[in-house]
């Protein structure tokens, strides 16, 4: 036998997947259960590690605080459970995307959200994470109107940041301030009047 046949074959993960993948969503999957269960304001670096057995070198390596793994564990999440669909049916489109946003912001997930938020105001070397982390509901919700617009063939001069900002925003807001329930009667009423003010410039609205 050669040297070559007797060397040891190099370990393999037996799901195929790369161990450095597996690492990485074990630390994710734990920060986003405590995050639930203990609130975000009592979660740490230490507790993340204990509950992943991932130790706390290889969680830096990968994120420099709790708010960037948080964030990215709301992140994948959201692209799995809360799509924005693209039916050809604006209405319809925003109205399912909204209504499971405010599902899940109902849920502790919106207490982690506003903490998440108040975290961006304070730390300006989180603040463009949590940005990228608002852009990308922003993106698809903006595509949509979009293409509605270039299918009306509208000539109005329409602010497409102003209409993303019309659409989620009185939903922030209320997450924010916390004054009143975000309902899904709520989330329809809210749209009803987007539609209404929005309906003239933009035909796929009315």
């Amino acid at each position: 036998m050669t040297k070559r046949a007797r060397k040891k074959a190099p370990s393999r993960n037996p799901t195929g997947r790369p161990r450095s993948l597996d690492v990485g969503n074990a630390i994710l999957e734990a920060a986003l259960r405590l995050a639930r269960s203990e609130g975000y304001a009592g979660l740490t670096i230490d507790a993340i590690a204990a509950r992943s057995g991932v130790g706390k070198p290889s969680i830096y390596r990968r994120w420099s605080s709790k708010a960037e793994i948080v964030t990215e564990a709301l992140t994948r999440q959201a692209e799995r459970d809360i799509p924005v669909p693209d039916t050809g049916s604006l209405r319809d489109d925003l109205t399912t995307a909204l209504l499971k946003v405010a599902r899940q912001l109902r849920t502790t997930d919106g207490d982690i959200v506003r903490s998440l938020f108040a975290e961006a105001q304070l730390n300006e070397k989180y603040r463009p994470v949590f940005q990228a982390f608002i852009e990308r509901r922003r993106r698809k919700v903006r595509a949509l109107v979009e293409a509605a617009i270039l299918k009306g063939k509208s000539k109005s001069e329409l602010d497409l940041e102003l209409i993303v900002d019309e659409i989620y925003g009185t939903l922030i807001y209320r997450t924010l301030v916390g004054h009143a329930a975000i309902s899904d009667s709520f989330v329809r009423l809210h749209l009803a009047h987007v539609f209404r003010a929005l309906g003239d410039a933009i035909p796929a609205m009315k």
